[in-house]
């Protein structure tokens, strides 16, 4: 376990880190004065099971930065702290774990530690990620949820996963929808794209991780009428991924 705190004001970091020691002993908690820094980290393959992000009337950027960690990275667990009350309805609408207010107490932190734990025991029932076997060896495997797009590049794929790393194996992308059929469109010959990284399709555009991919003329209405039966499935809760 590991857990990041942002804040700009060094005095509440270090008094922050102090009693989230105290509460989960020998855990690594690193400090931060921007959380941009904390998405830096994440791709340099640092992972946070928790982050305590700052927010303020006169300085919001953490707001964004909380949204962009919700969005991307679901499970690591969010904790709002800000001198206001004002934050109720972000914290809400963001799924924070917890929004404690300044000055802080020690039952905000049993409590969230408490709320952490519940959350650790739900989560070990819910079936684990789908994993997709890559390499020509298949020796390497990801999850699926990690994968955003894959690319073909000669003999290779450039596997661009979640966290903005790209990953470089051997291997082809008619290995990949062997595995992960039910997951991925094959939109062209050069790429497939995750499904739950789609934010829309119109006409033959398909718009997904900050990109756009073109359809193939052959599977454009395969593809589309795939993804809206994915949709359909996901919103009555018939997709499994274990």
């Amino acid at each position: 376990m590991r857990i990041a705190v942002c804040d700009r004001k060094v005095e509440d970091r270090e008094f922050l880190k102090k009693q989230i020691s105290e509460y989960w002993r020998g855990v690594p908690v690193d400090v931060f004065d921007s959380g941009e820094e904390i998405f830096t980290r994440i791709r340099e393959g640092i992972w946070y099971d928790m982050v305590f992000l700052n927010v303020e009337d006169d300085d919001t950027q953490n707001l964004k930065i909380g949204a962009a960690l919700e969005r991307r990275f679901p499970n690591i667990a969010l904790v709002l702290e800000s001198a206001s009350r004002s934050f109720g309805a972000e914290a809400f609408e963001m799924e924070a774990l917890y929004y404690i207010v300044k000055p802080y107490s020690p039952e905000d932190f049993r409590k969230i530690r408490s709320r952490f734990l519940e959350l650790q025991e739900r989560r070990e029932t819910i079936p684990i990620d789908k994993m997709i076997p890559l390499g020509k060896e298949k020796l390497r495997e990801i999850p699926y949820r990690q994968i955003t797009y894959l690319e073909s590049c000669h003999n290779y794929l450039l596997v661009h996963l979640t966290s903005g790393a790209v990953t470089k194996i051997r291997g082809s992308l008619q290995e990949v929808m062997d595995y992960g059929d039910d997951y991925f469109l094959r939109v062209n010959r050069h790429y497939i794209v995750n499904m739950e990284a789609i934010v829309g399709i119109q006409g033959n555009i398909c718009e997904a991780a900050g990109r756009v991919f073109v359809f193939s003329r052959q599977n454009k209405t395969a593809n589309k009428k795939k993804y809206s039966e994915w949709l359909f499935r996901r919103a009555i809760g018939d997709l499994h991924h274990d």
